[in-house]
């Protein structure tokens, strides 16, 4: 699942997003893209 594909899922759902920063291009650490999303930490 793509950052956008996680993006609509959420508001398809009813939930509020607030987007921070540019977290659909930010690279974890210099360690390759963003996806796939395999799970969600809350915190």
């Amino acid at each position: 699942m793509s950052a956008s594909s996680f993006l609509k899922a959420l508001k398809a759902e009813g939930l509020t997003v607030v987007e921070v920063g540019d977290w659909r291009d930010h690279n974890r650490n210099h360690k390759g893209a963003w996806g796939p999303v395999h799970g969600v930490v809350i915190h």
